[in-house]
């Protein structure tokens, strides 16, 4: 089995998204706020 998600060892697949989630993408958080992925379901805040 190959795909693009091999690339991208911090991307992981989200039931709410539908989708995978990739490494540096960014997202708006419950609380209204942005937030960038890391990798590994890890997220940084972004003013």
């Amino acid at each position: 089995m190959s795909n693009e998600s091999d690339n991208d060892a911090g991307a992981f697949y989200s039931k709410q998204e539908g989708r995978i989630i990739r490494t540096g993408e960014i997202h708006e958080g419950p609380d209204g706020n942005k937030y960038e992925h890391l990798g590994n379901n890890e997220w940084k805040h972004i003013d």
